[in-house]
């Protein structure tokens, strides 16, 4: 009889730790701030100087289209690690070379963005981003994500 109790409390315990384990993914996800262009904009060519300035940081990028060639890395440089230029074409004909956008792996209240190109303003924009926050894992799975999403041409 204490063996049969025995194994019954042992099979209720384990069915008990079965059902408050819940089931959930493992995807990752990306917080930040992600400044598009329009990939019908007309980039010039010249070097581009983009500014962006949060929460009493500045940071510097700078760079040329047209890009360099791909295999030569970056045509773009940033004074941070956590803003990253996007660059598009470098494999292609010098005609597609473009900044598809910034990316601010950071999630700033504020944020004001230049961009010049051989000394004049093309593009300059103050955003107070509105963050969305997703559970890419299902409600109650980590993590939580807050990311927003802007497109420089449009975006006041």
């Amino acid at each position: 009889m204490r063996i049969a109790l025995l194994a019954l409390m042992l099979v209720a315990g384990f069915a008990g730790t079965a059902q408050a384990q819940k089931a959930c993914t493992e995807m990752g996800c990306q917080n930040g701030l992600n400044l598009t262009v329009d990939p019908d904009y007309d980039w010039k060519w010249g070097r581009y100087d983009i500014s962006l300035l949060f929460e009493g940081r500045t940071v510097n990028c700078y760079g040329y289209l047209p890009l360099k060639k791909c295999e030569k890395g970056p045509s773009f440089k940033c004074s941070s690690d956590y803003v990253t230029i996007g660059e598009s074409g470098c494999a292609m004909p010098e005609s597609t070379h473009a900044i598809s956008g910034i990316y601010v792996d950071d999630t700033p209240g504020r944020v004001l963005v230049r961009i010049l190109r051989d000394k004049k303003a093309v593009i300059t924009r103050t955003l107070s981003p509105e963050y969305q926050e997703s559970q890419p894992n299902g409600k109650g799975c980590g993590p939580v994500c807050r990311g927003a999403s802007y497109n420089l041409l449009t975006a006041d």
